[in-house]
């Protein structure tokens, strides 16, 4: 893909409270997830690697990466936007998986978004340099 020729597609924004102790089983995503962690704490299960996130901490979930969330102790606040990074012919058809790789039926697989970003795989935080700005316009989207 070429990441210089974007026009996204935004499929679903929301700001989301989840209880402590609530798991999300193993999952793919078809498409992108931006999360950011407003507060709380979630121990993330990414690649099948435990990654540990806090309040402040911003993620990008990529298409078939597979991972489990687990909210800790306290209620986990986590404003979140499911996009395509290009808009094509079946981007409304794209929906937002709670299930593994081996469990999606081959017309859903067809649907999985290509990885723009692999260096992704291995760790999905984000290092934003204007954080500031950054989330200024993450919740412009969002609301």
């Amino acid at each position: 893909m070429d990441i210089c020729r974007i026009n996204p597609f935004i499929r679903r924004t929301m700001r989301s409270t989840l209880q402590p102790q609530l798991r999300i089983n193993r999952r793919v995503i078809l498409d992108y997830e931006l999360l950011y962690v407003e507060c709380g704490r979630l121990l993330l299960t990414y690649n099948d690697v435990e990654y540990l996130f806090s309040s402040g901490d911003i993620l990008l979930l990529c298409p078939n990466i597979p991972h489990i969330f687990q909210v800790l102790d306290v209620p986990l606040s986590q404003p979140h936007i499911h996009f395509d990074i290009r808009y094509g012919s079946t981007s409304h058809n794209v929906f937002i998986s709670f299930k593994d790789y081996e469990n999606l039926a081959l017309e859903e697989r067809m649907l999985m978004r290509e990885n723009a970003f692999p260096s992704l795989e291995r760790s999905p935080l984000l290092h934003i340099g204007d954080r500031e700005t950054f989330l200024r316009l993450f919740y412009e989207i969002i609301d």
